[in-house]
């Protein structure tokens, strides 16, 4: 009974800890002094491994939240971890994804991660995807794998991520509550595009290897009280993997 009690208890702290994210209102405590530059709000941030991209000019750097443990009173960064996708046709000949979520993508994840820096191996210089810290729940890059799809080698030239981005439902917290993003990253310039309109929240996805197509489940805030609501529409949007900028509506609830 005591151990099913630690477990319970564990398990409803570590949902607190996923729901809460960060406070979007900039601290004023000062104890840790090696705080971030690019750090804006106030907490300090760390590094965390190097994802190698298929093009070895690129390199990019995960930054997560400094977190602290009253408990065990001590500091601590979450780590980086990988979607993989087995479920691909039995066709190893012509697919093979090489355990990819999806061919050609590295799918990459990890508990607040709060931002992405690019660095460039030629000029040596670095560029932050976002100019403030983010909740970033999935990034999508160019895999090192050699995959093939219907017989034929893939390769990605750009980056997409879903992410929380904005206090959406305005209650000064950053976290899994507001509407999540999805974005298109040119990676030479870092331009940055929607690929669904940003009052939809992101939900799942799906892959269809036939068509090299990526089906995205959003939820529509059709109340626009920036929050993920039962009673709203569910849009399914498709999305070109060959030319993201091709896309559009499958089904418009």
């Amino acid at each position: 009974m005591v151990l099913l009690f630690l477990l319970f208890t564990r398990s409803c702290n570590s949902r607190q800890s996923v729901e809460k994210g960060f406070s979007v209102e900039r601290s004023a405590d000062e104890s840790d002094t090696k705080r971030d530059a690019a750090d804006t709000l106030g907490f300090a941030t760390r590094p965390s491994g190097v994802l190698f991209t298929q093009e070895t000019k690129f390199r990019l750097v995960p930054i997560y939240k400094l977190n602290y443990n009253r408990r065990k009173k001590g500091y601590y960064t979450g780590s980086t971890r990988f979607h993989s996708n087995y479920n691909m046709p039995n066709t190893k000949d012509i697919n093979n994804w090489n355990g990819n979520y999806m061919p050609g993508f590295e799918a990459a994840y990890g508990y607040n991660m709060v931002n992405l820096s690019q660095f460039d191996t030629e000029t040596k210089t670095e560029r932050p995807f976002f100019d403030e810290p983010v909740l970033i729940n999935t990034i999508y890059y160019p895999t090192l794998t050699s995959d093939t799809l219907n017989g034929q080698t893939i390769t990605r030239d750009y980056y997409m991520i879903s992410v929380y981005d904005e206090d959406t439902n305005g209650d000064g917290f950053i976290n899994r509550k507001d509407l999540r993003r999805f974005y298109h990253f040119n990676r030479t310039t870092g331009e940055k595009t929607a690929l669904i309109p940003t009052n939809s929240s992101v939900m799942s996805s799906e892959y269809d290897f036939a068509n090299d197509y990526m089906y995205i489940y959003a939820r529509q805030d059709e109340n626009t009280n920036g929050t993920r609501d039962e009673a709203e529409p569910i849009n399914l949007w498709w999305i070109d993997l060959k030319a993201p900028d091709n896309r559009g509506l499958v089904y418009d609830n």
